[in-house]
């Protein structure tokens, strides 16, 4: 039994996905950063909406512009293997760090106030 690998299709699906959350999560990080301010929060859902939108349309432009491959040689992104690889997996390392902050940051207020 062999397993297929991922049609280019499904990636750009998957990984765009994953921009649009890292997107939320940074309006988030925003928002729990500034929680003693009104402002913070009206600041930290603008970034929301708008990374949760523009980041996944910029992935997307990025790789229409720039990527290049099939299934069987493999995909590149401006002619680089890695960099194809790098822009798949910034979003998973951001919604991992982007997790841990905003739950220390909501940690150290409750202990705070």
């Amino acid at each position: 039994m062999t397993i297929e690998p991922m049609p280019l299709w499904a990636i750009l699906i998957l990984t765009s996905i994953a921009w649009s959350v890292t997107g939320l999560l940074a309006g988030l990080a925003v928002d729990a950063s500034r929680f003693f301010s009104p402002a913070g929060k009206r600041i930290g859902m603008k970034v929301g909406i708008w990374g949760a939108s523009l980041l996944p349309a910029f992935y997307l432009l990025t790789m229409w512009i720039g990527a290049s491959g099939s299934v069987e040689h493999g995909f590149k992104l401006f002619g680089s293997e890695t960099l194809f690889y790098v822009a798949r997996a910034i979003p998973m390392v951001a919604m991992a760090a982007l997790g841990v902050y905003i739950r220390l940051i909501y940690l150290v207020r409750d202990w705070t106030t």
